[in-house]
């Protein structure tokens, strides 16, 4: 995979899954999704994966210096 097919990737694929995920209401990120991507509202929230997505996105922005991952 070249530079330009993980950018693709991290933008189509990575980052707008995660956004997908984010909760409004009560701050974090949903804690599970069924197979057709769509968020289980009354799932736990666990500190470990909310902070691992946390990573995600500042990883994402580091590698790629681009405000419209920052979330």
């Amino acid at each position: 995979m070249n530079k330009n097919e993980f950018s693709e990737h991290l933008y189509n694929d990575l980052i707008s899954f995660w956004a997908s995920m984010k909760d409004d209401d009560c701050r974090g990120y949903y804690g599970y999704a069924d197979a057709d991507g769509i968020p289980d509202k009354t799932s736990s929230k666990g500190v470990i994966l909310q902070s691992r997505i946390l990573w995600f996105f500042a990883s994402s922005y580091i590698l790629n210096k681009d405000p419209k991952i920052c979330y």
